[in-house]
């Protein structure tokens, strides 16, 4: 699969998975509207954000 088709795959994926939560979400309305973050997208953001300090800031 090329890396164009993958990406869309991929994509179609992640959003098939958010219509699905988005349906069977009860009671928390954050879930209801799509608003959360995947396992992987939380492994993203913390690698992104490991070498940051907030001491370093002037």
């Amino acid at each position: 699969m090329s890396d164009s088709r993958l990406r869309d795959h991929e994509a179609v994926k992640k959003e098939i998975a958010r219509g699905v939560v988005r349906r069977t979400a009860t009671g928390n309305v954050s879930l209801q509207r799509g608003r959360y973050l995947t396992r992987e997208e939380i492994d993203e953001r913390l690698e992104k954000v490991k070498g940051y300090s907030i001491d370093n800031q002037e």
